[in-house]
């Protein structure tokens, strides 16, 4: 699946169809890391689970999250926003990957979860030293508050 969408990503198409291909292809990205999970439960209860610490773009990764994420709700004609206002750092360095697992099971819960109305997410980043940040992560359905504070390195 992830090859044939990168063939169709070199093919010229719409603008739509582009972001569609995107929006699959992050999918199908996630549908991989689950199954990364699950494998990964065996390496943590051996102790023997290792973090990837690398260099990224906190507000990209969670905008792609949150789109992906967006066409489950959108089927349950529950709407979706992001806020990331107070995010105020371009990069950080931490496991992307890991990172990405948490929040993803997040919204997809808030999203199972949620019957009717809709999901909000604000991410705020936080200076706590010279060199260190923390991201903070509300997310927020119809009267649940879910709070995920991250700690990350600048």
């Amino acid at each position: 699946v992830i090859g044939t969408l990168n063939i169709l990503k070199r093919e010229e198409l719409p603008e739509k169809s582009r972001r569609l291909i995107s929006m699959m292809e992050l999918s199908a990205t996630n549908l991989n890391l689950l199954i990364n999970d699950i494998l990964d439960l065996s390496k943590i209860e051996a102790g023997k689970l290792e973090l990837n610490f690398r260099t990224f773009n906190p507000k990209y990764l969670i905008e792609g999250l949150v789109e992906s994420c967006s066409i489950m709700a959108f089927d349950k004609e529950l709407e979706v926003y992001l806020d990331t206002r107070g995010l105020n750092c371009q990069r950080a360095v931490s496991d992307p990957l890991r990172l990405t697992q948490v929040i993803n099971n997040l919204i997809n819960n808030a999203i199972k979860f949620t019957e009717r109305g809709f999901i909000k997410i604000k991410v705020d980043s936080e200076k706590i030293e010279d060199q260190k940040h923390k991201l903070i992560i509300v997310l927020v359905k119809i009267f649940q508050m879910i709070n995920l504070t991250i700690y990350f390195i600048n």
